[in-house]
């Protein structure tokens, strides 16, 4: 077992027998790999210490609060405008959802009502560390460690996509030095969407583990303060002892006793309006699934962030970040909560897709309103638009990730998706009705071949969409149905080339050759750009192990 773990562990439970170098491995075991021991031991922990700081803030010996000597400097660069934290660390963080962000907010404002010059954790800054590997370096020995880690580190933190554990039950933990908002692994609360309770058997306890072994798996011995059974993110820290003196430098014992009384005050606050209750639906904001949609953060950094928030991008730019992301901007192509659903629209390289497909619809329709119409000039109509709507339906759900938005952008998905069938099928009525009629072959050239083969996989598409989202029963249960939509997302991919080679052999059919004359380097490139649009925005983790995950 490694030994660097500094901070006491008071859940009260004892190591399982077999000891092993994974220290969370271990109360897994303790616990029988029981989602609801688990539970409780992180629940023993924060209320065993919450108790044991109050009785330290309250004593009559208490000498006040500890204060952050590095941030109060970096806090102030009027005072030390060259001053510089000379500990690195190397981290993998889990970012707050906007709900957590919103309640985060709250908190803070009623904290500084007692305490007016504690310091805030910024917004962007607020995270919950899943797993420190490191911390107090100096920059060249990160920049090692970095680049042992770097060929391994995409498959880390997008590791929660297939690994969700929930959070609920959240209480804001205290002591001399800081504020966090601590939660509890969930066990069998109610939850938002359409999750199952039996994923509840998968703990944020689970997901350490699993993350220190993937990290000692690239052959960096993992070196954290962290082990105890705590999921928290600070929210404020100490950096000055003056809200708690009186007016000769004496420790103010009565306002400490307002500042746990406001704690306190705020937890009862919390458990009314964001705790689950037994047999009713799960509360807005009540839960943090870790990592949904956008993975972890993967940073080297300061270990503490100034109290002036600025964007990480202005900051990239000028070449002052504090704290960099080691694998980008997480999230470039996810739609943010709040922001309404049209927006993936154009997210991202959702524009290059855009402008590919309405390229292709308008040079379809360009040329068939240019000529006679007759029936047959349906068929292209038809199948352009089917085709357009059909791409509209994959854009509008690829960004969602928080469970509000993925069932808004699934409704939406299937009501595009079926506007665009509707459209195909009777584009295909149209062609064998007119091949009927005229005693045309069926099916022989690659045009038609092609054709036949995205029809056949567009019913499948629906087939499989339809019935493991609106019906999973079918499946045998909700996470069975749920194991089938990494195929689905692949299916659709490949549907879309389908269809635009489809398109592309058009151009080489005699309706086309003598009357339309569309020129197939047009739709060629138009093609790429649909392709490079939507590719662009491919998490490959959500396709699980089809990604060598």
């Amino acid at each position: 077992m490694a030994a660097y773990y500094t901070f006491e562990d008071l859940s009260g439970g004892t190591a399982g027998d077999k000891k092993t170098d994974n220290p969370y491995h271990d109360l897994i075991e303790s616990c029988s790999n029981d989602r609801a021991q688990i539970q409780k031991r992180y629940e023993n922990h924060r209320v065993n210490r919450n108790g044991q700081q109050k009785d330290k803030l309250l004593a009559a010996d208490f000498p006040g609060v500890t204060i952050d000597e590095i941030l109060a400097k970096l806090d102030n660069p009027e005072q030390n405008p060259s001053y510089e934290d000379p500990r690195h660390c190397l981290v993998f963080w889990a970012r707050p959802t906007e709900h957590v962000k919103t309640m985060v907010a709250e908190i803070q404002q009623a904290l500084k009502k007692v305490a007016p010059s504690l310091w805030l954790m910024p917004q962007t800054n607020l995270h919950m560390t899943a797993l420190e590997v490191t911390h107090s370096l100096t920059e060249p020995e990160i920049e090692a460690l970095v680049a042992q880690i770097r060929p391994h580190a995409e498959s880390i933190t997008d590791f929660t996509y297939d690994h969700r554990c929930r959070l609920v039950k959240p209480m804001v933990s205290f002591d001399a030095q800081a504020l966090a908002l601590s939660w509890l692994p969930a066990s069998n609360e109610p939850a938002q969407g359409d999750r199952a309770v039996e994923s509840d058997d998968y703990t944020y306890h689970h997901l350490r583990r699993d993350l220190f072994s993937l990290v000692s798996g690239t052959g960096v011995k993992v070196a954290s303060r962290y082990v105890i059974p705590s999921a928290h993110l600070t929210i404020g820290r100490f950096i000055t002892k003056s809200d708690f003196e009186t007016q000769d430098g004496s420790v103010d014992k009565r306002k400490f006793a307002q500042l746990v009384e406001e704690i306190e005050k705020i937890n009862g606050w919390l458990k009314e309006k964001y705790w689950p209750e037994e047999g009713q639906d799960a509360k807005a904001g009540s839960e943090w699934v870790v990592g949904e949609g956008i993975g972890l953060d993967f940073r080297k950094e300061n270990t503490k962030p100034r109290r002036k928030e600025r964007s990480n991008m202005a900051a990239r730019r000028d070449g002052t970040a504090e704290e960099e992301p080691l694998l980008g901007e997480r999230g470039d192509a996810s739609l943010p909560e709040g922001k309404p659903l049209y927006y993936n629209f154009v997210l991202g390289t959702a524009v290059a897709a855009q402008a590919g497909a309405w390229i292709i619809t308008a040079i379809v329709w360009g040329a068939v309103l240019s000529n006679d119409l007759i029936l047959f000039s349906a068929h292209p109509l038809l199948n352009s638009a089917a085709f357009l709507f059909l791409i509209q339906g994959i854009l509008v759900l690829q960004p969602t990730h928080t469970a509000q938005q993925k069932k808004q952008g699934t409704y939406t998905h299937a009501a595009l998706n079926d506007v665009g069938i509707l459209a195909a099928i009777a584009g295909l009525v149209v062609i064998e009705y007119n091949k009927f009629d005229h005693n045309g072959t069926h099916f022989e050239s690659p045009h038609a071949i092609l054709g036949l083969v995205t029809y056949i996989l567009v019913a499948l598409q629906a087939l499989v969409g339809f019935t493991q989202y609106f019906t999973p029963g079918l499946y045998g249960s909700v996470d069975n149905a749920r194991s089938l939509y990494k195929y689905h997302r692949v299916g659709g991919y490949i549907t879309t080339v389908f269809m635009l080679a489809t398109i592309c052999a058009a151009t080489y059919t005699t309706f086309n050759v003598n009357v339309l004359q569309i020129q197939l380097w047009a739709v060629v490139v138009a093609s790429i750009l649909v392709v490079l649009g939507i590719a662009s925005r491919i998490r490959l983790a959500k396709f699980g192990w089809l990604a060598g995950k």
